[in-house]
């Protein structure tokens, strides 16, 4: 009888045992994988933060660059006698913003 009893606590201990590594695998990884989460969700902030900003610096590149163009086809039309002096200060007041 006392075997049986014996072998019965070994048998629970030991599975008792394995629930305990389980759980302790569980929480390491649980952990672990808590951490890279954590870590993608900063690297995805960082990642569309300067992903704005580029495309905000491409924008006023874009404003600017139109700015130039305007007064560049302002510039040859003056040149080419197509419009007065006049017609050309006004269309670089209207160009400057």
């Amino acid at each position: 009888m006392m075997n049986g009893g014996h072998m019965g606590n070994f048998s629970q201990g030991r599975y008792n045992g394995l629930q305990q590594d389980f759980h302790s695998l569980n929480t390491l990884f649980g952990n672990n994988l808590k951490q890279v989460i954590f870590v993608g969700l900063i690297v995805l902030v960082i990642y569309v933060f300067f992903k704005r900003q580029k495309n905000q610096e491409s924008e006023q590149t874009k404003e600017t660059s139109a700015v130039t163009t305007a007064k560049e086809a302002a510039k040859l039309r003056y040149a080419c006698g197509e419009i007065s002096h006049e017609e050309f200060q006004s269309i670089l007041k209207a160009i400057e913003v």
